[in-house]
């Protein structure tokens, strides 16, 4: 067996390079290789000597991501530059950042409406996770209001 055999990675991951994952692969996909392979051969070896932020959102700061994300995300930024930006604010987002999650959503949607096949499956993935984290932080409040409303009634007894 070689060692790519033995790499736990998403079927898409062999057909494209580790640059392009960020829009195609949904947040179940980002095994820990995958996310070995973001780091190792997009994160870490890419130097954008010009902005000081990518040093920070490389290391896992979702405002500096966020930051270069809305900076870099326009049609004149230069393809490389856009997946770069795109990985670190994926990598943020697979940390549980909210925000790093809800602007990948945007760019993700800007995109899917000019190539809905390219990028379907991670906009699909990264939208139902946001539903899915957004109903249990619902239900959790919901649950606190219930324990405070229990809590106020045993008071005024």
């Amino acid at each position: 067996m070689s060692i790519i055999d033995a790499l736990d990675l998403p079927d898409v991951c062999f057909t494209s390079t580790p640059q392009n994952w960020w829009g195609a692969l949904a947040p179940e996909d980002w095994t820990p290789d995958a996310r070995w392979g973001l780091s190792d051969r997009v994160l870490e070896p890419l130097e954008m000597l010009f902005d000081p932020r990518w040093a920070l959102a490389r290391a896992g700061d979702p405002a500096a991501a966020i930051a270069l994300a809305i900076a870099y995300d326009r049609s004149d930024t230069h393809p490389a530059l856009i997946n770069a930006v795109m990985s670190a604010l994926v990598a943020n987002a697979l940390l549980g950042s909210a925000a790093a999650r809800l602007v990948l959503i945007h760019c993700l949607s800007k995109r899917w409406r000019l190539d809905p096949a390219k990028y379907q499956r991670a906009l699909h993935g990264w939208q139902e996770l946001d539903r899915e984290l957004g109903l249990a932080a619902a239900g959790s409040m919901e649950l606190v209001a219930a324990v405070i409303d229990s809590s106020n009634q045993e008071v005024a007894r």
